[in-house]
């Protein structure tokens, strides 16, 4: 009795083309691919140049920004080195007309034992003032100007007396000017007062 072979083992034909298309992909596929990669990688390439070109022209405008010419620093330097004396001066004198003037509407500033004052009590401060001065001087005046802001740091020295008793004493003030259409116009300010003074 001849031995018998299950049908199952037994292989279909399979054409071989049909065996290829189903396996690997045609030439025209292949093609076709790389077709779509190329056009992904032009369109990538064209969206990196435009962003570097925009980078550069960004930095080309802000060097072309610093090139232009700025406004003359010195003069506003003096302008307010002498705002800075006029300040001292008018502490001597009780004067507030100066603050009044120069000081911006929303001046804030602490003074030398903490406060923090707005303008009309700056004003106050120096109306009301019960110090009889002999000699207020401001000196050491560093202005470091940025454009339409400027920082200046200045020594004040004051003598004089208060209720009788002599006092002598010295204050770092840090001040903020903005420049306005009208003017240099202090926006802050704060004073320390110096150690080793006599009151």
């Amino acid at each position: 009795m001849s031995r018998g072979v299950a049908v199952s083992a037994i292989p279909y034909p399979i054409d071989r083309k049909t065996l290829e298309a189903s396996t690997y992909p045609s030439e025209v596929q292949i093609r076709q691919d790389l077709g779509k990669i190329h056009r992904c990688l032009v369109t990538a390439m064209k969206k990196t140049l435009m962003l570097v070109f925009a980078l550069l022209a960004l930095t080309s405008s802000a060097f072309a920004q610093d090139d232009e010419p700025k406004p003359n620093q010195e003069a506003d330097r003096q302008t307010i080195t002498n705002l800075e004396l006029g300040f001292a001066h008018a502490i001597q004198l009780n004067n507030s007309t100066i603050f009044n003037t120069v000081f911006s509407d929303d001046f804030i500033g602490i003074t030398y034992y903490g406060e923090v004052i707005n303008k009309a009590k700056q004003i106050q401060l120096i109306q009301n003032s019960q110090n009889t001065y002999a000699f207020v001087h401001c000196s050491d005046v560093l202005v470091k100007i940025y454009r339409d802001v400027a920082s200046v740091t200045s020594l004040r020295t004051e003598r004089g007396t208060l209720q009788g008793r002599s006092f002598s004493r010295q204050f770092r003030i840090l001040r903020v000017y903005v420049n306005t259409p009208r003017g240099w116009r202090v926006v802050s300010s704060q004073e320390t007062q110096l150690p080793g003074y006599s009151h």
